[in-house]
């Protein structure tokens, strides 16, 4: 499930905020996924809630999907995002009744998702983020989880989320993730570092520059030395 605002009616909160540079952003990861698609055998869907033209999103594999605009777009880029994932997990059957659902930022690319999607838990009632050592905030641009877990613990987070009061989707989405753990969901960690390419929409940062590789190698060490020494 891919996320995506074509045109933004955030733009002084975005530096990557050109329409048409954003839809070639699109369409260079949905081209992406659409092989991916077709390599490992999932589905894929595309949430857009600008209203803009996707016509040249058309891809093979590929299912573009309308949602409702934003809500209040004072709140900040997080409501929508929030909004979004709440429309793809309750306005189809077919997708709420999947074992799991994996939400991506839809400009961006994750480069090693093979190797991510190798450790979904089989069983039910579990969720998949990568989080901040002090549990203060998780990463939001990939999620993999029950859809059933984001029924009963992170509908409607929108609402709480106000950018400009300093509370974050990232910040809230960990809130309610630690309810859940309370309440019985598993949290599992993702088995390696999510690897993007492409652009931060909000500081139009290169995720696929050395830095950030560089960082994604450090963090990543201690599995694969792990992983070499059981294997042996």
């Amino acid at each position: 499930m891919l996320t995506g605002t074509i045109k933004s009616d955030l733009e002084s909160n975005l530096l990557r905020n050109n329409p048409e540079q954003r839809l070639d952003d699109y369409f260079k990861s949905l081209s992406y996924y659409s092989r991916m698609s077709e390599k490992l055998g999932f589905d894929v869907i595309f949430l857009e809630n600008s209203g803009a033209d996707m016509s040249k999103l058309a891809l093979p594999n590929i299912i573009l999907q309308r949602a409702p605009g934003r809500t209040d777009p004072s709140k900040g880029k997080g409501s929508g995002e929030a909004d979004l994932i709440d429309f793809g997990v309750t306005s189809d059957p077919t997708i709420s009744s999947r074992p799991w659902i994996a939400k991506i930022t839809g400009r961006l690319i994750l480069a090693n998702m093979e190797k991510i999607f190798l450790k979904i838990p089989t069983d039910q009632n579990f969720f998949m983020a990568r989080v901040k050592s002090d549990l203060t905030s998780l990463d939001s641009r990939l999620l993999i989880f029950d859809p059933k877990v984001w029924g009963s613990y992170f509908l409607r987070m929108g609402s709480d989320v106000s950018d400009d009061s300093g509370l974050f989707l990232e910040s809230i989405a960990m809130q309610r993730l630690l309810g859940a753990m309370n309440g019985g969901v598993t949290f599992s960690p993702f088995i390696r570092s999510p690897r993007y390419k492409g652009y931060s929409g909000t500081s139009n940062q290169k995720y696929h520059s050395w830095k950030f590789r560089l960082n994604n190698l450090l963090e990543d060490a201690p599995i694969i030395i792990k992983e070499k020494f059981l294997n042996q």
